[in-house]
Parts: C-alpha cells; structure tokens; sequence
C-alpha cells in the first residue's frame, strides 16, 4: 500500500555490525538499534573505516575459532584443574569484598548539552548535540531518543535525526560548572576521586557516621545541592564499592538515584542479568570474545569461569569473576607523596571523517586544546610533555612529542606546541587527531604548595 514501508530484504548486511553507537546511554531505551546500524552500513559501506572494520570483525571471529580450538583440546583432568582454579579464585576474590563502605558514583546528566541549554533555554524543546560534524560529545536528552548519543560522529547522527542542532563546544563555561559541582562534593568527602568534568566518586561512608543517615539520603542531599548551586540535574548511585556506584548511577538517569543493598544476596542478584559489556574496563573486543563462547552476562561469567581459566589468561580470569561478583575496590587508593600523581597523563581525541584542509586540522587542534586545558584545571595539574597522535585516512597512526622546560596547562601554550608538531606533518589527511599531556604534577598556589585533588589512571 501507497505509505507503507518497503518490504526488507532477506539479505541484510547491516545486522552483522557491531558498534557502540548502539550501546544504550541513559534516554535510548526505546531506540531501534537495526535502524542505527542500517544508517551507519549505509553511511560507511564504501569507506576505509568500513572496510578496516570488517577486516577487525574478521580477525576477532578468527581469534575465537582459535580458542575453541585451544578449549577443545583441553582434558579431562585439566579441566578438573580449571574448576579447581575458579573456587580458589573466588575464595580469595570473597575476602577482598567490603559491604560496610558507602561509595557514591555522580553523574551529571547530558552535561555540555545541558550547560548549553542553560545558556540558551530555547535548545531544551529541540534535539540538540554538543560537538561537530565530525563527532558528538554528547546529546541532550530528546535527540537520544533518535539514537543520536556521545562519541558518534556528527553526520551520522544529522542521518539519525536531520533537525539535530549541533552546539560548538564551550569548554570554558564546562569548567566552570564543574567547579561548582566539586565545592558541593568536597562537603561529603575532601578526597572525591574526580572522574573528568562530569563525574565524580565519593567514599561517604565517614560522612553517613558522623552525621547518622544513610547512604540515600546523602545521595539526595547531593542532587538538591547540586541543583540549587548549578541549576544542573545529576545522577548519583550509592553501593558499597566504586564499580556498583557507578553502574547505578545509570539506572535512574536522568535526574535521580538507585541504591544497592549492602548484602551478598542482593549484590549477586543485580549482577547477574548485567551484560558484560557493562563491566568497566570490558571493550568491544572483549565482549566478542565472550560472546563467541555464549557469554553475555556476568550471571554467565561465574557459569563458565572454567571456560575462561582453559582459554583467557589468569589476570583475564581474576578481573571478569571478580567484577561479575560484584566485587569491587572500596576504598580511595594512596594518596601520593607532595609533588607526585597517580594520573599519568591525560587525554582528548576526536574522530572525523577525513580531512585534508590544513586550516580545519589546525581549528581542530585549537578545540582540543581548549577541551584537554579544561580537563586538566579540574584537577588542578599541568605537564612537561606534549604528544600528538594522528591517524592517517589508511589506518596507520603516527605520534609526534615535544618535552619543556616548565609545565604547561593552559589553551594557547597547548595549541601553540601542537600545532607547531602538527604543520610539520602537512600535507596529510587525518581522520583522528589527538593530544595528551604527561609528565604531569599539581599547579601550585600562590604560597607554592599544591592545590586541589587530582586522582586518576
């Protein structure tokens, strides 16, 4: 009938993709995640990043028909073994368990997007993202419902949604929001362990002693204080260990909160339906691998750890059985020594289709430097070492570094010294730019002590 859709095809090749453009963020729930693939099948069948990926989806289905192999010629007897293996493990993952400890994971929700539309109140009745044509950093809450998500490059989400809005990012105007947020989280624990601009994890649980409340109840004093000092929603998770936090946090976005019970019983309940792919520090590759062997949940982990003792390796084991336990660290790790941070280096990159323009590539550099300065102010840290990383239109990845004499952490000095690195390579055709800092250490106040909390991997 006249109106209708067009019958689909038997073949559709769209349906093998693979992408996290269709892992869901808070606000996708109802997205119809065959019409993103089709749109970016569609988008990208003819390309080098299509055809790189087809070659990655290859050698990851050969990598599993390689372990199979290895699984299959395991005994009798080493099996026994790897059971054995999988209930040491577990007794010894058992004993690291804490249940006592309050942690709060807080996420602001949509953060640039909603920073803009505080800015700008007219953005709040239309699908709109932070970012540009070549990717998106985030997306408000009405053009998720259109599949239009963070880290999706900007053409596909115009072919998702093509009234999308898209925003230049205000990294200035971030930083001093995220400010504000710090000073209300600095109330509850002084040692928050900063995730970036937009999260942050909590030990509460000296908090909730001295002032005699629950966990719920310091999460719900976070929000309202957050709001009435940022006119900005967050979203807290409150359990016993960092992980649990932050995996609830997601569950009530935007604009609320979930508690997990400190109790064995219910910790193993909530975990054993969660994808694996939930798991932080679980990739793509991972999750295939997994997947390959019918592992999709953490409930499945603990089913076949035996599986994964005959044919990952034992750090592999530990991590996946113990984070499918729910177990988790509990504590903020040690604090280092004056002058020193845990944080290596810090880092922002962007992904774009390819670009050859000399003026654009140099534009781009400029942003990231704003976006990476920013970063490092909420933290309060600079470095020695500038490192640009390029990925060329064939795949293949160059970086260029530069040492100082001082540390740097402001915009024009980053821009400056990238840029320089970066005419050096012209002409060339990019479809990823990059830059970290490293050789990090603390700014220092006017009295020439360090300043701030900085925490990170």
């Amino acid at each position: 009938m006249e109106g209708e859709n067009p019958p689909i095809q038997d073949i559709q090749p769209w349906k093998a993709i693979d992408t996290v453009y269709t892992n869901e963020k808070a606000g996708m729930d109802s997205v119809d995640k065959d019409l993103i693939k089709r749109v970016i099948y569609e988008a990208s069948k003819d390309s080098n990043f299509f055809k790189k990926d087809e070659e990655k989806r290859k050698q990851t289905n050969e990598r599993i028909a390689r372990l199979k192999e290895k699984l299959a010629k395991v005994t009798e007897d080493e099996m026994k073994r790897y059971h054995a293996t999988v209930r040491d493990s577990i007794r010894s993952a058992e004993r690291e368990r804490h249940l006592s400890r309050i942690w709060i994971h807080v996420d602001m929700d949509a953060f640039f997007a909603s920073v803009e539309e505080l800015d700008d109140p007219s953005l709040k009745s239309v699908p709109m993202a932070v970012g540009s044509i070549g990717m998106i950093s985030t997306a408000n809450y009405i053009a998720r419902r259109f599949g239009v998500r963070s880290a999706m490059p900007g053409f596909i989400g115009k072919q998702l949604c093509p009234q999308l809005a898209l925003v230049k990012p205000n990294f200035r105007r971030y930083k001093e929001k995220s400010e504000e947020t710090k000073e209300v989280f600095r109330i509850f624990d002084p040692d928050f362990e900063s995730g970036g601009l937009d999260e942050a994890y909590l030990d509460c649980t000296a908090f909730a002693s001295v002032h005699g409340i629950s966990g719920e109840e310091i999460a719900e004093q976070i929000r309202n204080l957050v709001m009435e000092k940022t006119k900005l929603t967050c979203s807290c998770g409150v359990a016993c260990n960092k992980m649990l936090a932050k995996i609830c946090s997601d569950k009530n976005k935007p604009n609320g909160q979930f508690f997990l019970s400190p109790n064995i019983a219910a910790i193993k309940a909530f975990v054993k339906d969660l994808p694996v792919r939930k798991i932080p520090g679980v990739g793509c590759v991972t999750e295939q691998l997994l997947n390959g062997f019918g592992i999709n949940t953490c409930g499945d982990v603990i089913k076949n750890a035996h599986v994964i003792a005959a044919v990952f390796t034992p750090l592999t084991l530990s991590f996946l059985l113990t984070s499918s336990l729910g177990i988790s660290t509990a504590f903020h790790g040690k604090k280092p020594a004056p002058g020193e941070l845990s944080r290596k280096g810090i880092s922002c990159e962007h992904t774009f289709t390819a670009k050859e323009d000399e003026n654009t590539l140099l534009q781009m550099v400029g942003s990231l430097a704003h976006e990476l300065s920013a970063a490092m102010a909420s933290e309060s840290i600079e470095g020695l070492t500038v490192t640009v990383k390029l990925k060329l239109s064939d795949f293949t990845v160059r970086t260029r570094s530069l040492t100082l004499l001082s540390p740097i952490s402001d915009p024009e000095s980053i821009s400056r010294i990238a840029s320089k690195m970066l005419r050096k390579e012209f002409p060339v055709k990019l479809r990823l730019l990059g830059i970290r800092m490293s050789g990090l250490s603390p700014i220092a106040n006017a009295n020439g002590k360090p300043k701030g909390n900085s925490k990170g991997s």
